[in-house]
């Protein structure tokens, strides 16, 4: 995927948190304001994705995010490594790792 494409999915996947405009640019809204940023390298923007998610229950199915989503990020690690090493990932290996976890990630 591109970096728009992955952009443009993680909008679709947390449409509370992030928001592209119509230049393209991605905003991140937190604590009653907007802040530009580019979530494949904004750590904290996907810290905050991710613990949102986590917290986040789908009626009548487990919250695949808790399930998932550590293991897609294992997978990614380059070599894998210890499961616990996934708190090293980049924002780039999360945002595909949470793509993962929903079905959004493209080949």
């Amino acid at each position: 995927m591109t970096p728009m494409q992955q952009c443009h999915a993680l909008v679709k996947v947390c449409p509370k948190l992030f928001r592209i405009d119509h230049n393209g640019s991605v905003w991140w809204m937190r604590e009653g304001y907007e802040t530009a940023t580019d979530p494949l390298h904004d750590l904290n923007a996907i810290v905050a994705a991710c613990d949102s998610l986590a917290d986040t229950e789908i009626p009548g199915t487990s919250n695949i995010f808790r399930f998932e989503f550590p293991g897609h990020l294992y997978h990614l690690l380059k070599p894998p490594t210890h499961e616990f090493n996934y708190v090293n990932a980049t924002a780039k290996q999360r945002v595909e790792a949470l793509l993962r976890t929903y079905g959004e990630w493209k080949e």
